[in-house]
C-alpha cells in the first residue's frame, strides 16, 4: 500500500470513528448544525471559518472550554477545544475526498454537519482556468 493508500484510509477510518462521538458532542452542547468553510490555491489552504447553530439557527458564539470528551481528545491530540476538534475533523473529511484542493487554482467549499439527521455533507468547488481557442483558416 502507497503512503498515499495508507493516508486515505487512516482518514476513512477516523471519520467513521469519529463521526458518532462528534455528533453526540454536539447535540450534548446544544449544537445543531455546524458549517466550516476551507479554501485554498497556489499550495496554501486553510479553513477559513467555522460557525455553529443551535436548533432554532441562532448562531452559537460560546463554546464549552477544553477538550470535548477524552476519544476526541485521543484522535486530535493538538486540539485544546471543540473548534479545534472540528477544524481537524474537517481537514481529514476535505483531505479524504478533494486531497490537493489547494494546488494549482485550488478549491473552496464547506463541510456541514447536521446534527439531527446525522450526516455530513461536503460541499466542492474546484477552480480551473479554461482556454478556448479557434483557428480559422481564411
Amino acid at each position: 500500500m502507497t503512503t498515499y493508500d495508507y493516508e486515505l484510509t487512516r482518514r476513512r477510518t477516523v471519520i467513521a470513528r469519529i463521526k458518532p462521538i462528534l455528533l453526540a458532542e454536539l447535540q450534548a452542547n446544544g449544537i445543531a448544525t455546524v458549517c466550516i468553510t476551507y479554501d485554498g490555491e497556489g499550495d496554501e489552504g486553510q479553513i477559513s471559518g467555522t460557525l455553529c447553530f443551535d436548533p432554532t439557527n441562532a448562531r452559537i458564539a460560546t463554546f464549552p472550554a477544553g477538550v470535548p470528551n477524552e476519544a476526541l481528545a485521543a484522535e486530535y491530540p493538538d486540539a485544546s477545544n471543540l473548534p479545534d476538534v472540528l477544524e481537524s475533523f474537517a481537514w481529514d473529511v476535505i483531505a479524504s475526498q478533494h486531497d490537493g484542493f489547494e494546488i494549482n487554482d485550488g478549491g473552496y467549499g464547506d463541510v456541514t454537519i447536521d446534527v439531527a439527521k446525522g450526516t455530513i455533507t461536503l460541499e466542492h468547488n474546484e477552480r480551473y482556468i479554461d482556454i478556448h481557442t479557434e483557428m480559422t483558416e481564411i
